[in-house]
């Protein structure tokens, strides 16, 4: 218990030196397992997709919420373009999306049963008006990750829905 009592503070610790510090190339552990939810969520999307609506176009580009602890994700990954948009900006991006972007908001690291995991919440965003806007939530993703071998190593994804 103590182990993991550290761990926790390590994780934290290592949170916060990442929002307090400059923007660095290199991505640490915490960086990757954020990039690593990301991939382990549009692999899990991708799939639902092709089976569910196999004749609906899977969009390239990933409209991510900014937050400080994603700064460092990378512009592309596996082939799409991510986008970091702040709240005050997404009326910019629905001229060339019909009035409407789906915005994933991803959380900051959590734990709950010995495990630690990322939640992911993918919003639908239509624009109604000049200043309104609707957000609808259907589902999201959890990402679990486990200590080992000191690290965390990918465990399980589970999405759940309303």
């Amino acid at each position: 218990m103590k182990i993991l009592y550290f761990f926790v503070l390590f994780i934290s610790s290592q949170i916060y030196s990442q929002v307090n510090s400059k923007v660095k190339t290199e991505l640490n552990e915490t960086d990757s397992i954020y990039l690593k939810s990301i991939e382990k969520y549009l692999e899990q999307n991708v799939a639902y997709y092709k089976i569910h609506f196999p004749k609906e176009i899977i969009y390239k580009t990933i409209y991510i919420q900014s937050e400080k602890f994603l700064e460092k994700l990378p512009a592309k990954l596996n082939g799409y373009q991510i986008i970091q948009v702040e709240n005050k900006d997404l009326h910019k991006y629905f001229k060339n999306n019909k009035s409407q972007i789906t915005l994933v908001q991803i959380s900051s690291i959590s734990i709950e049963n010995s495990l630690f995991y990322i939640t992911i919440s993918p919003y639908s965003v239509e624009k109604k008006s000049k200043n309104k806007m609707k957000f609808i939530l259907s589902d999201w993703t959890n990402v679990y990750f486990r200590f080992e071998g000191g690290k965390l190593v990918f465990n399980k994804i589970e999405t759940e829905g309303i």
